[in-house]
């Protein structure tokens, strides 16, 4: 059966980060943003929506290579957003016009993979 419970894990729950950020993520692009002019919900909550719904779905994806298990570590999670989130700020620019760097989407990539780990840890557990 394709989502066989492999590696301890459940696949269910990494469509459920993914498709419940990815609602929330359409809910404030239609709606909130429509709705207020509060700087965090134009600017940034997109940033930390981005960081759950990559996360999750790297996860999706690392499940079903053998021999390989998702991201587990704390320490795994942060790294892999570092390097994400210097490359969305850092490098896209270059070639995305209408991309702009700022320091305060790194943290909001941090605080969405905070999010993401300690529930996730704790559906692990």
């Amino acid at each position: 059966m394709l989502f066989n419970n492999i590696h301890n894990y459940s696949t269910n729950s990494y469509l459920y980060f993914w498709v419940i950020a990815f609602v929330i993520y359409i809910f404030n692009n239609l709606i909130i943003k429509n709705i207020t002019t509060i700087v965090f919900f134009h600017c940034y909550f997109n940033d930390l929506l981005a960081s759950i719904v990559f996360l999750s779905f790297l996860d999706f994806i690392l499940y079903f290579i053998p021999y390989r298990t998702p991201i587990i570590t704390f320490w795994q999670t942060m790294i892999i957003i570092l390097f994400a989130g210097l490359f969305w700020e850092y490098i896209s620019p270059f070639y995305r016009v209408n991309s702009v760097s700022d320091p305060y989407d790194l943290i909001m990539y941090f605080i969405g993979a905070l999010i993401y780990w300690f529930p996730k840890n704790m559906i692990r557990n």
